[in-house]
């Protein structure tokens, strides 16, 4: 359930998701901005369904420089993996 606040002339909603696990601390997703209360209600309420179907994605403020380059250290290990299990199924078919 969202909870609603007026700033100044914007509303914002605040979403509780429940505990961390690991932390013992609140979760939850706020945003803000919206001129009015209607508006943060129809905004939330998409968050809840999203949350609800499992679909939800929480926005990041990583620069893309950042992510692609954790994209391609990952492939990059992937790749190398990849080819250890080849090397390694070679070195079996010939030792068989």
């Amino acid at each position: 359930m969202a909870k609603f606040r007026q700033r100044g002339k914007t509303w914002s909603y605040h979403i509780y998701l429940g505990l961390d696990p690991l932390t013992k601390k609140r979760k939850e997703i706020s945003k803000g901005g919206f001129k009015t209360q209607r508006e943060a209600k129809a905004a939330a309420r998409l968050v809840e369904l999203e949350i609800q179907n499992g679909t939800f994605t929480k926005e990041s403020d990583m620069p893309f420089e950042q992510f692609a380059q954790r994209v391609l250290v990952d492939l990059v290990v992937l790749l190398v993996l990849l080819v250890l299990l080849v090397r390694l199924n070679f070195v079996l078919v010939v030792l068989e």
